[in-house]
């Protein structure tokens, strides 16, 4: 929530990207949107808090984010 009230970025154009469930947990209860990454330290906890979204590379968020 600093960084947002810092940057001035609204919560709705805030993607959170993270690799354990402990991420997930911390950007819903930020209100922001989750973004899971299954490279990372534990991607098999998004089993139990499911991220809006996953992606294998950081390719795949570039295009989220660009439309493509």
């Amino acid at each position: 929530m600093t960084l947002l009230g810092e940057t001035g970025i609204s919560k709705a154009k805030t993607i959170m990207v993270g690799d354990s469930s402990v991420d997930i947990r911390t950007a819903r209860n930020a209100g922001v949107q989750a973004c899971g990454c299954l490279w990372g330290f534990q991607p098999e906890t998004f089993v139990a808090e499911p991220p809006h979204f996953q992606i294998e590379h950081l390719g795949q968020l570039v295009d989220r984010l660009t439309g493509e």
